[in-house]
């Protein structure tokens, strides 16, 4: 009996031990991605053009990310792959300076991997704060007229064709290639017609579009490019109705202008 009871009493302990050691194992947060090696610094002063810090540049390979003459707030778009109405507010600093950063994971890590990479980035090297907030704001949606669209081609995965957007001259017939709802809507909002008012995808049309029409000049701006497809959105049997929309505001709050050193 006494053996028994001190078989038991191995048995529970040996519980004990599996359980805790499970605790720990399993009740420990990942720790966050982060880049093997970083390079950040404040960009050289721009030379030349009309002031300001120039034109910037961000690209990503596999388990690289480059990027030189950024700023905060553009980092931070990049990194929350946010579009540019989503970003609201920054420290008034922010718009002048500009870094340059040369970063590389452990792996070939992918595009997701290295946008929480950059994320992290962003907390450890420059203590970067921000918050984001509900806000109601005046869209425009991109919707579908009552009749369907048309000269609206649906793109096959085989297609060969690569994109094809560049501009052209009015009454000159147009084919934007492999080009989604959203990517159209992103493209408005980026029209001076549209100012400070976003484009919001509202049509419901999942996948890739190759698009033909006729560029319409808008006669407030006399352009074609980007405002041209506005008054074209009819010859595609697509329209846009003013709403209110609520959408997530983000803000940055606060962040070291000078980033802790490599």
């Amino acid at each position: 009996m006494l053996g028994r009871v001190q078989e038991m009493r191995l048995s529970t302990a040996g519980a004990v031990l599996f359980f805790a050691g499970a605790g720990m194992a399993f009740g420990q947060p990942e720790a966050p991605l982060s880049f093997e090696v970083a390079s950040v610094k404040p960009a050289k002063p721009f030379v030349g053009g009309r002031g300001g810090h120039g034109p910037w540049k961000f690209e990503m390979n596999p388990g690289m990310l480059h990027a030189t003459n950024i700023t905060l707030p553009d980092l931070f778009k990049q990194a929350y792959t946010l579009k540019f109405y989503e970003l609201k507010g920054s420290p008034s600093w922010m718009s002048d300076a500009a870094y340059d950063i040369d970063a590389k994971s452990a792996n070939n890590s992918s595009r997701e991997e290295l946008m929480l990479m950059l994320r992290q980035l962003l907390a450890d090297r420059f203590h970067l704060k921000f918050h984001r907030e509900p806000r109601e704001i005046a869209v425009m949606a991109l919707m579908v007229d009552k009749n369907g669209t048309r000269n609206m081609e649906p793109v096959k995965e085989s297609d060969p064709n690569p994109p094809n957007n560049r501009p052209v001259m009015p009454n000159q017939v147009r084919t934007m290639r492999n080009v989604s709802m959203e990517d159209l809507a992103l493209l408005l909002s980026s029209s001076d017609v549209m100012r400070d008012t976003p484009v919001i995808d509202h049509t419901g049309l999942p996948g890739l579009f190759n698009l033909t029409y006729t560029p319409v000049r808008d006669e407030t701006t006399g352009r074609t490019i980007f405002d041209g497809i506005i008054g074209a959105l009819p010859q595609l049997g697509l329209g846009l109705k003013r709403q209110k929309a609520t959408i997530d505001i983000y803000i940055i709050d606060s962040a070291d202008k000078i980033p802790i050193e490599n």
